[in-house]
Formats: structure tokens, C-alpha cells, sequence
């Protein structure tokens, strides 16, 4: 225990709180991988977010993560636009932000499974959670 206990609470998947919305990208070419960090989400993510999905076509970026910090009331709005774009979950990222986070994420192409080598029954329960999550996102 790190000493600081969590809570979890419902939240509203369609109001934003903050002022303007503020995210930050960096493109890894080598990998195709364009990672954004949300610092900011107000009214106008909706269409800020989808300028983000623009660049990161022209960039020709074959993984795209975003990080979202969970701290914020409009967290379950910030995923509701993420998953109407095909982003799904991708992995919790504590103390990401002096707080929690959430990582979500969209692949060009079908992951290979095949390959994977999973040794604990959580592992297979996480990757069927993902790839389950994958599909309801579209």
C-alpha cells in the first residue's frame, strides 16, 4: 500500500469541467507511435482532440496512446470522445500525473497474439478484458 487509499466514483460521460483544452503529442517514427497527454479538457476536447487525430494521420502514426489523468470530473468524458474515435483501454498509469491515469488506445493493425506467451490466469483475464474492450470500441 503506497499509503494513500483510492475511492472510485461514478462520473457524468458528457459535461467537461476545465477552461481550454491543452494536449500535448510526440511522435516516436521508428515505432509509429503517437503518444498524447491530456494536461487540460474543457468544452472544445471534442473537436481539439480530433485536430490531434488529424496530425497524427499526416504523421502516419500506426499506434496512438493518450493518457488521461483521473483526477478530473470530466474523465468519463474525455473516454466517452477517446472510445466514439475507436480508442480502447490500454492500461492504468498510477501516479502518472501526481495522481492516477488512464492510457487508452487505437492500433492500425490486428495485434499478434500468437506470439504472446502469458503464465498467470489475471494475464489471460487482462488480455481477453482489453480485446474485448477493443471490439466494443470498434
Amino acid at each position: 500500500k503506497a499509503g494513500k487509499e483510492h475511492r472510485l466514483k461514478p462520473v457524468d460521460g458528457s459535461v467537461f469541467s476545465g477552461g481550454q483544452t491543452d494536449i500535448t503529442m510526440d511522435f516516436f517514427e521508428q515505432a509509429g507511435v503517437a503518444r498524447s497527454t491530456v494536461l487540460d479538457a474543457g468544452p472544445d476536447f471534442p473537436t481539439h482532440f480530433l485536430e490531434k487525430e488529424r496530425q497524427m494521420d499526416d504523421l502516419g502514426a500506426v499506434i496512438r496512446q493518450v493518457y488521461l489523468p483521473l483526477n478530473r470530473d470530466d474523465a468519463g468524458a474525455m473516454v466517452h470522445v477517446l472510445r466514439s474515435q475507436g480508442y480502447f483501454f490500454g492500461g492504468l498509469l498510477s501516479r502518472w500525473f501526481d495522481h492516477d491515469g488512464l492510457m487508452m488506445q487505437k492500433i492500425a493493425a490486428s495485434p499478434n497474439l500468437q506470439d504472446l506467451h502469458l503464465y498467470t490466469d489475471f494475464a489471460r483475464e487482462m488480455l481477453k478484458f482489453i480485446l474485448d474492450d477493443r471490439e466494443a470500441a470498434g
